[in-house]
C-alpha cells in the first residue's frame, strides 16, 4: 500500500534526522505527506458517502454504513459533528448526550429538520436563547462582578446545527481551494509541521 510504503520511508528518515539540516527537512516534509495522506485515506469513505445522501436514503443502511466506517460498532460517530461533549444544556433541556444516543429514524428527523432550517434561512428563535450563569473565579472576592466568569447556556440543538454547517462550509471551502493554502490554524490536514516546513525552507531561501 502507498501509506505503508510513505511510513517506512518517514522511517527511515527519522533515523537520520539529526545528521544534517537537510536530512531532517526531508523527515518534516515526509511526516507532514504522510500525515496528510492517512488523513485523506480515512476521510474520503465518508466524503463519498456523505454526498450521496438525501431525506430517501434508507436509514437502516445509513446507519450501518456508518458504524462500518466508523468501526466503533453500536456507538459508531454519527460523522464529525455528531461527536458532541457532555456539556449542560440550554433552556430545553436537550442534552448532548440524548442526541447522540437517538436510534436511527430520530437520526434520520434530525437530519430532515436541519436540512428544512439551512434550505429556508430561517434559523429558530428558541436556538438563538441563551441563559448566561456566572462562576466565581478561584481565589476572587465574590461580591465583585470582575470576579464572576459568565458562561452562557444555549441550545444543543443549535449548536449541533451550527457544526454541520461548519463541516459543510469547511469542506466546500478546502475541495474548492477557495482559502489561503498558507495559514494552518483550525485547518483540516494542516498543522505546526506544516509552518516548520515552511519556515526552514524560507530561512534557506533567505540564507543562500
Amino acid at each position: 500500500m502507498e501509506i505503508d510504503t510513505e511510513v517506512k520511508e518517514r522511517t527511515a528518515l527519522k533515523a537520520r534526522a539529526n545528521h544534517s539540516d537537510e536530512d531532517r527537512k526531508a523527515w518534516l516534509e515526509k511526516c507532514s505527506a504522510v500525515k496528510k495522506l492517512i488523513t485523506d485515506s480515512k476521510r474520503q469513505p465518508w466524503r463519498d458517502f456523505a454526498t450521496k445522501l438525501n431525506a430517501r436514503s434508507d436509514p437502516s443502511k445509513v446507519w450501518n454504513t456508518i458504524r462500518a466506517i466508523g468501526g466503533r460498532g453500536k456507538r459508531a460517530p454519527e460523522g464529525a459533528a455528531m461527536e458532541l461533549k457532555n456539556t449542560s444544556p440550554g433552556d430545553d433541556q436537550i442534552h448532548n448526550k440524548l442526541l447522540t444516543h437517538l436510534p436511527p429514524s430520530g437520526k434520520m428527523a434530525l437530519l430532515t429538520l436541519f436540512n428544512r432550517v439551512y434550505k429556508s434561512g430561517q434559523y429558530p428563535a428558541a436556538w438563538r436563547k441563551g441563559t448566561i450563569i456566572p462562576i466565581l473565579k478561584a481565589g476572587k472576592d465574590p461580591a465583585f462582578m470582575s470576579s464572576q466568569r459568565p458562561i452562557q447556556l444555549t441550545s444543543s440543538l443549535g449548536k449541533l446545527f451550527e457544526k454541520l454547517v461548519k463541516v459543510r462550509m469547511n469542506y466546500w471551502l478546502e475541495s474548492e481551494n477557495l482559502l489561503n493554502p498558507k495559514p494552518a490554524g483550525f485547518r483540516s490536514l494542516k498543522s505546526t509541521e506544516d509552518q516548520v516546513t515552511r519556515i526552514t525552507k524560507n530561512h534557506r531561501r533567505w540564507a543562500q
